[in-house]
C-alpha cells in the first residue's frame, strides 16, 4: 500500500511519459476515457494525478505488445520489468531533487526516501548547495 502512494518519478517526468505515450499510441487517450473520466484530453499529469492515477497506473493499462513497442521506439531496454525500466527512464534526477527541495532543507531522511530518493544523511548539505545554486541560475540571480 506505501508503495502505491509514491509517483516514482517527477512531476516532469511523468508528463513527458504522457506526451511520449500519446505520440506512440495515440489510442491511449481513449482508452483512458472509458475510466469515466471528464476531460476531453485526460494524458496531463496534474489531472490524473489528482484521481491518484500514477505513472505505473499508465503503464499497466497498456497492453504487453504495444509497451513493448513502446519501449523499443524509445530506446528503452526490454530485459527484465518493462514497466520498471520505462519509470527508470523517465525518472528525472535533478527534477525529482528540485520537488523535494524541501525535504532537503530540513533533512527529513524518511520524507526523501517515502519519495524515492536514497542520499548519505553526510551529502545532504552539498545537494542542498547545489539546488540552491540551480534554483538561483534558473532565476538569473547568480
Amino acid at each position: 500500500m506505501e508503495n502505491e502512494e509514491k509517483v516514482s518519478i517527477s512531476i516532469d517526468g511523468y508528463e513527458k511519459l504522457l506526451l511520449d505515450l500519446t505520440a506512440i499510441l495515440p489510442n491511449l487517450n481513449a482508452q483512458l476515457k472509458n475510466m469515466e473520466l471528464q476531460e476531453e484530453n485526460i494524458l496531463k499529469s496534474a489531472y490524473l494525478l489528482d484521481y491518484n492515477i500514477k505513472p505505473r497506473d499508465i503503464l499497466e493499462l497498456i497492453s504487453e505488445p504495444d509497451l513493448e513497442l513502446f519501449c523499443r521506439t524509445k530506446d528503452i531496454k526490454l530485459r527484465g520489468d518493462l514497466y520498471l525500466n520505462t519509470l527508470e527512464f523517465y525518472k528525472d534526477a535533478e527534477n525529482l531533487f528540485l520537488e523535494n527541495y524541501e525535504n532537503i532543507a530540513r533533512r527529513d531522511l524518511n520524507k526523501l526516501k517515502e519519495n524515492g530518493i536514497t542520499v548519505k544523511e553526510g551529502d545532504l548539505g552539498l545537494k542542498f548547495e547545489e539546488l540552491t545554486k540551480l534554483i538561483f541560475a534558473k532565476l538569473n540571480l547568480r
